[in-house]
């Protein structure tokens, strides 16, 4: 799929331009600038071709911090990777320096044969063509420029038109000759601030395609990647950090951060809750996780940062061997020593999923991984597991078989009566996938208790599995 660009200085319309062509609010719009810093990435769906669209964080001349200069970074490395470039002008202000320096830019990173659209924001034609010899000055592009009122979609249909041949020009085939290639499944990282999301999104990826900082909310939109492995294609949902909301400050773009993570979960099959394992399992994580179930999504939790966690184990370990062998004749050899580290770590492993089923237990159902990105330990382990929880989600139970299993299941357990009124559960039927749905029908589905339905949820977990998924049990009347 070709890949088309947005650039331009910060508050030139970019991320705005980006959310009216894709057709919804990915990207946070904002006056503020500087508000976009990872890249951003939607596909669009032509008529003739489709392509990845992705919005940059503004050039500016200003790299005074470590942001600036990461947001730079991807910019420019976009400019490189690129199969076409928006360069975007605001039409109301004079061309400044920073666009002089973009231009400068596009004539050193550019590839040759990649056509620049100067694309001129917040505007409408018959006032904008005023300015449009200011904007061939810049030398970057031979072509008519496009100007554009983006959320009055004034201007967009012919800059998408224009695109679509330009790429077809190119080389890129029309889409009804592509085989189309689908994803094992679409996986959103969610955690708190600064709990290592945005490395471990690029470990998986193998490429620097979220910003990685110190700093706890670097992230502050989406940023979809696809990752291949072993043939098998995976999407994957970078997301700002959740904070507590009492803990956010009073911009607005922090807030629209939060809903943009959780709404991250609509695109999803899979949720993986990152935690902090030098922090532990928090009041936040808690109410990170409760998302994710109340959303249905298959659950992988994660500590990462596991490799502090051995280091500081090692140490500890290797220290008290130190001050016991003082006292010893026969010193610990370097085998005894490991296999001391190993126990422990085994242990300290057992810990940690004991923590995670006591703190978490309505996700008790969910596989449990130690993760060093760092060290890139337990990285793959995360796409076999991710595969096996959806072929959970999409496991089907015939009908006669789940009546049998119904048959067993109020055989050794009836389940109780409310009043005078005996519940009667008569037949089963499995009513979905994706996550697995069963709905139940019985005489009276008011008067079901909450611990039959868990226990009919228990049952079906200990007969078949769905593993990694949660399960949805519906009561209705006959």
């Amino acid at each position: 799929m070709p890949t088309v660009a947005i650039i331009g200085r910060p508050n030139a319309g970019k991320s705005t331009l980006f959310n009216s062509l894709i057709g919804e609010r990915r990207s946070i719009e904002s006056d503020v600038p500087g508000t976009t810093r990872d890249r951003v990435f939607g596909t669009i769906k032509g008529e003739k071709i489709d392509f990845m669209l992705v919005d940059t964080g503004g050039l500016t001349t200003d790299m005074s911090g470590s942001i600036e200069q990461d947001m730079r970074k991807q910019a420019e490395e976009s400019i490189s990777g690129a199969d076409l470039i928006y360069f975007c002008i605001d039409v109301r202000t004079e061309l400044t320096a920073e666009e002089e320096e973009i231009a400068e830019i596009l004539r050193k990173r550019k590839p040759k044969h990649v056509p620049v659209f100067l694309v001129g924001t917040k505007s409408e034609k018959p006032t904008a063509n005023e300015v449009a010899g200011e904007f061939y000055r810049l030398g970057v592009s031979d072509r008519d420029i496009f100007f554009v009122a983006a959320k009055e979609t004034i201007g967009t249909h012919e800059l998408l038109d224009a695109t679509e041949d330009a790429l077809i020009q190119n080389g890129f085939q029309k889409k009804d000759e592509i085989k189309q290639e689908n994803t094992i499944a679409n996986i959103c990282v969610l955690g708190r601030p600064n709990a290592g999301k945005s490395t471990f999104i690029n470990t998986l990826s193998g490429k620097d395609i979220s910003i990685v900082s110190p700093e706890a909310g670097t992230t502050r939109d989406n940023v979809d990647s696809i990752v291949r492995y072993e043939k098998k294609s995976y999407l994957l949902i970078d997301t700002a950090g959740i904070r507590k909301k009492s803990s956010m400050n009073k911009e607005q773009i922090e807030r629209y951060s939060r809903l943009r993570a959780l709404s991250a979960l609509s695109r999803a099959n899979i949720a993986i809750l990152l935690i902090d394992a030098t922090e532990g399992i928090t009041h936040q994580d808690q109410t990170i996780a409760a998302e994710i179930k109340q959303a249905g999504m298959g659950v992988i939790i994660i500590f990462s940062k596991w490799d502090l966690i051995r280091k500081n184990l090692k140490e500890t370990i290797e220290q008290e061997i130190r001050e016991k062998d003082e006292f010893k004749v026969e010193k610990t050899t370097a085998e005894e020593k490991e296999q001391k580290i190993s126990k422990a770590s085994i242990a300290l492993r057992n810990r940690f999923i004991r923590e995670a089923q006591a703190k978490l237990p309505f996700l008790s159902w969910a596989p449990i991984l130690f993760l060093s990105s760092l060290e890139k330990r337990g990285v793959l382990e995360i796409f076999h597991t991710a595969e096996k929880i959806m072929e959970e989600r999409k496991r089907k139970i015939p009908t006669s078989e789940l009546n049998d299993f119904l048959e067993q299941a109020l055989a050794a357990h009836p389940p109780a009566s409310r009043g005078t009124k005996r519940l009667k559960v008569k037949y089963a039927v499995q009513t979905g996938e994706n996550p697995p749905t069963f709905t139940f029908f019985a005489n009276d589905p008011d008067a079901t208790h909450f611990s039959f339905r868990r226990y009919i949820e228990n049952r079906l977990r200990d007969v078949y599995g769905f593993w990694g998924t949660p399960i949805i049990v519906e009561m209705r009347k006959k």
